[in-house]
């Protein structure tokens, strides 16, 4: 075919789609709401939905059929009783607490200072468990540790104790290196302010359970009471 002739093909069809567009638009339009490429007849059949998209939310609709908000569960109150200067004080204040219940946390107020800081080990469940450190750390080329006497509940190793926290940051640092999880716990002069420290349930506090106040209720003694503050905290062993 010649390029004269295929330009004239062109150019035929070209007539042609412009002719049917024409025809169709102005002298036989389809009827309204009518579909121009289904065939006569044909009847519609709604599209089968996937399982989960009727329910997707698009950018900017809103849903009117969601419950309304839950409120907000009430916070945790969070308690000091206190303060306590002797050891032995201390000592029967948590055996009391822990009669009843709860968990308390010795804290220190920000004035007073550690003397020393001690890192250790904790959480070992049984003696053996301490053997099996202290033998690992013996394998891993360390010499200043010691195991300690059972605890509350379980057993703990010192790794050194230290005058300056710098250098029990240091030898927390090699423990960590060598893949061995240790503990910073500063120790406090004998005779030094301390408070314990109590989290309750809003929806199971005893009646007239407020800061300032002697939860009877909830503990045994004269103590006082106070809202949490801003404090180092140590968990009572």
């Amino acid at each position: 075919m010649s390029r004269s002739t295929g330009y004239a093909v062109v150019l035929a069809l070209v007539l042609a789609n412009v002719g049917y567009f024409a025809w169709r638009t102005w002298i036989a339009p389809p009827a309204a709401g009518s579909v121009p490429w289904r065939t006569p007849g044909a009847v519609s059949v709604p599209a089968v939905v996937p399982a989960g998209m009727d329910t997707i939310d698009l950018a900017g609709e809103v849903r009117d059929d969601l419950p309304a908000a839950m409120p907000a569960a009430p916070l945790p109150v969070c308690l000091q009783l206190g303060p306590f200067a002797e050891p032995i004080a201390t000592a029967e204040a948590l055996i009391e607490i822990r009669s009843r219940g709860f968990a308390p946390t010795v804290i220190y107020p920000p004035e007073v200072v550690p003397r020393r800081w001690v890192v250790r080990i904790e959480g070992l469940p049984t003696e053996a468990d301490q053997e099996r450190v202290m033998a690992r750390l013996k394998a891993a080329g360390f010499s200043d540790f010691a195991a300690l006497p059972r605890e509350t509940r379980t057993y703990a190793v010192s790794l050194g104790v230290f005058s300056e926290p710098s250098r029990a940051a240091r030898r927390s640092a090699q423990m960590q290196a060598a893949g061995i999880a240790a503990r910073i716990v500063p120790l406090y002069a004998p005779v030094a302010e301390r408070w314990l420290q109590v989290t309750l349930d809003p929806a199971v506090m005893p009646a007239g359970f407020a800061p300032g106040t002697v939860p009877t209720a909830a503990f045994a003694g004269a103590w006082r009471v106070r809202a949490c503050d801003s404090v180092a905290a140590e968990t009572a062993r």
